[in-house]
């Protein structure tokens, strides 16, 4: 059975820890403060998570959380994912779902629900969910479902599985995706796109209909994509 991650990763720190509070010379919960000394003081800076959920360095008390960040931050484009969702949105909390995965966006916060135990167990469905998450960053008009959106996140997880020869673990055949999304990156043309839709339409029967996932001209293209994957 092939691994549905990639295995050559190693465990390696980041910086993106949470601000919580300064203590010592001076005790603030304002993550930029000004000093003027004139002999040694003591300083220190504490940074912590975000609830019991998750953080961009790993922090978390879910294993499964834990491992996917990690991975995830050892990848150029998947970071690069990573570090404009911080950019965006601060930090969104991951949440353990017992049902499907989703982004879900709010007027003050955000949060990804990832059904760890599922049929979306690996990271692999947590890349669709973050690049949900970018998308709603950088397109503040077309914040709705549609088939596009699902597009550009599918095509994520297609192009990390093609990068590290994980497409079996995706739905579908490793044909069919290679047939569809393999092809419009090769021939980027109006049809090629058409066969993407019709693809993701057929992955989970009911899933993506075209009542509640409709196909918005203005979006028929992979531009996040080719911003987020410029590393590949």
């Amino acid at each position: 059975m092939i691994a549905c991650h990639p295995t050559s990763l190693q465990k390696t720190h980041h910086h993106y820890s949470v601000f919580e509070s300064w203590s010592g010379f001076i005790t603030s919960y304002n993550s930029s403060i000004q000093v003027t000394v004139n002999s040694d003081i003591s300083l220190t800076a504490k940074f912590t998570g975000v609830n019991n959920y998750f953080t961009f360095d790993g922090d978390s008390n879910i294993p499964e959380i834990k491992n996917a960040i990690l991975s995830l931050l050892n990848d150029c484009a998947t970071r690069y994912l990573l570090d404009n969702n911080l950019y965006l949105h601060g930090q969104i909390p991951i949440e353990k779902s017992s049902s499907l995965s989703l982004f879900s966006w709010g007027p003050v916060s955000h949060t990804i629900k990832w059904n760890v135990a599922g049929f979306d167990n690996t990271n692999l469905f947590l890349i669709h969910e973050l690049f949900h998450a970018y998308q709603h960053g950088v397109d503040t008009v077309n914040t709705g479902r549609n088939i596009n959106n699902e597009i550009e996140s599918f095509m994520a997880q297609y192009k990390y599985c093609e990068k590290y020869n994980l497409l079996e673990c995706l739905p579908g055949t490793v044909q069919g995706w290679r047939d569809s999304f393999g092809a419009y990156l090769i021939s980027p043309t109006s049809e090629n796109y058409d066969i993407m839709i019709n693809y993701v339409r057929n992955l989970q029967q009911g899933a993506y209909t075209e009542s509640e996932f409709p196909d918005i001209a203005t979006k028929r293209n992979i531009d996040n994509i080719n911003s987020i994957f410029t590393c590949y």
